[in-house]
């Protein structure tokens, strides 16, 4: 029983130093490239106010592409098969272009031509 509860407290003590690397690495990236930045803007005689909006919205792009994940980051996408991957952007797409009434009226119209359109000719953006 003793040595069953110090193999478990040790597979315990294992995972956690393992997050908290992986966490460190992570973090440690961030940090670099925001000393990246500041270094570039102290270079360039950039003033104080503009430095500190620009460091702020890299901080709030870096705290977005953590929150949404994208299509480019998920490497077994490449995997599906095509006309899954068109079901997939369809499902994604079509109710933010179904707002506007000619995307309305195409999807009930012409169901292929508003798969396509959602397959290839949409993505999302990020703005700040």
């Amino acid at each position: 029983v003793l040595l069953f509860a110090f193999t478990v407290a040790t597979s315990f003590v294992s995972n956690i130093t393992s997050a908290m690397t992986r966490l460190q690495l992570i973090s440690g990236r961030e940090y670099t490239q925001a000393m990246i930045l500041r270094r570039y803007m102290n270079e360039n005689f950039i003033s104080q106010r503009l430095m500190l909006r620009v460091q702020n919205n890299a901080q709030h792009c870096m705290m977005e592409r953590k929150r949404n994940t994208s299509e480019d980051d998920v490497e077994l996408l490449a995997l599906v098969t095509e006309p899954l991957r068109v079901e997939l952007h369809f499902e994604i797409f079509a109710p933010t272009l179904r707002v506007h009434p000619l995307f309305a009226d195409l999807k009930d119209s012409v169901p292929p031509l508003s798969r396509k359109i959602c397959h290839q000719a949409a993505s999302w953006k990020m703005f700040s």
